[in-house]
């Protein structure tokens, strides 16, 4: 998925639908988080649904590989 087709809903419903997400995938959560630009209930959601799902190590890697933004 491309950064600028990234979204909330989009990442939810491939957790939802059992499917892993890329390491930009989570990279990019990650930064949305690191720079204050997730709502509450978009973070938990995520959080819920991945957990859910059961993380796979692409998408720790993107958890941890996310530095901020300049």
């Amino acid at each position: 998925m491309t950064e600028s087709a990234r979204s909330w809903p989009r990442l939810l419903a491939a957790l939802l639908a059992g499917r892993d997400l890329t390491v930009g995938d989570t990279r990019w959560a990650m930064r949305q988080v690191m720079d204050d630009a997730a709502a509450p209930a978009e973070l938990a959601g995520f959080l819920t649904a991945l957990r859910a799902k059961g993380e796979s190590a692409p998408e720790l890697t993107g958890l941890l590989d996310a530095p901020p933004r300049p």
